[in-house]
């Protein structure tokens, strides 16, 4: 007898039990046969039926853009890392960091020019 699952898991063909979809992966939908992986910057816990954003990314409404790093942060393989000395960010964004101009670098080191 088949076997209809709830949304984060699934069966196999002509299976009477359910299996967890793993982490990282996720049905959205009752009696899925198979489990989805999630958008890039997200992940799920084992048998979810949807995804979050990764740790270091911050959620939006954006459909298009749903993981996005904050201020001070950028995209740095596939996760949001603090911008290197010297840089800022002060959108939210998967923008890269922007070079601090000579007066911010300056003001920063406590260095003065002659």
């Amino acid at each position: 007898e088949c076997v209809a699952c709830a949304a984060g898991k699934i069966s196999g063909v002509a299976s009477s039990s359910c299996t967890v979809c793993e982490s990282g992966k996720y049905t959205d939908k009752e009696g899925e046969s198979g489990c989805q992986a999630c958008p890039s910057y997200q992940t799920s816990d084992p048998g979810s039926s949807s995804c979050r954003c990764k740790d270091s990314f911050l959620t939006t409404n954006n459909a298009d853009e749903p993981c996005t790093c904050g201020p001070g942060f950028t995209l740095e393989s596939g996760e949001c890392v603090t911008c290197a000395f010297g840089f800022f960010k002060s959108a939210t964004s998967l923008d890269a960091c922007t070079s601090c101009n000579k007066v911010a670098v300056k003001g920063a080191t406590g260095t003065s020019q002659p």
